[in-house]
């Protein structure tokens, strides 16, 4: 019998588990997509992508429901590689709230005591915190990886640590300064 092809690959993949209400593969490829045309398009200085009503809403729903049925699968992955899957749908549920949230329309006036704004605000604090969370454990297993993946591999995480590391800076000025801060970030450098 002949290898299969990519193509071949690609059709037998199993694109709606765990369920067609959460379809990893087919999410997953959706997110992967539109993250490609989003960025490219930001890299050329055309925002009309990120400012449209569907492009970054689509993303960040398509996203989100990659990370949820990757959490749902986890249990049928190697027992050495649940951790990682776990911490890497946790972040991106994280980003995906910040993609969201610093969204150039993202900064509608809230009235500072609604239950709307504290719905915000406990989503701002939950992402903070997970985001954070899920650097230190990046950061204790990354010995753990450097054994059994080696050295080059656990380099890698911990750049990419440092890299989530830089951003987070954002996230801990929104859980304190909240609304306010943020529209005063749109206002010192608009989009």
């Amino acid at each position: 019998m002949a290898p299969a092809t990519t193509l071949q690959r690609v059709r037998h993949l199993h694109w709606t588990t765990p369920s067609s209400f959460l379809p990893h593969g087919l999410s997953g490829g959706v997110s992967l997509v539109l993250g490609l045309l989003i960025t490219s398009r930001m890299l050329w200085n055309d925002y009309t992508l990120i400012e449209s009503v569907w492009a970054l809403p689509a993303f960040v729903l398509a996203g989100s429901v990659n990370a949820v049925a990757a959490i749902v699968i986890t249990p049928r992955a190697r027992k050495a590689h649940r951790p990682g899957f776990r911490i890497g749908a946790t972040c991106q549920l994280c980003l995906l709230w910040y993609a969201f949230r610093f969204r150039p329309e993202g900064v509608a006036p809230i009235e500072r005591f609604s239950p709307l704004n504290l719905l915000v605000r406990m989503c701002d604090l939950l992402s903070c915190v997970g985001l954070l969370g899920t650097m230190a454990m990046l950061l204790l297993l990354s010995r753990s990886i450097a054994q059994q993946r080696g050295t080059a591999v656990a380099v890698a995480v911990l750049v990419g640590l440092f890299g989530l590391l830089t951003v987070s800076a954002w996230p801990l000025h929104i859980v304190a300064g909240g609304n306010e801060w943020l529209h005063w970030v749109h206002q010192k450098y608009p989009p």
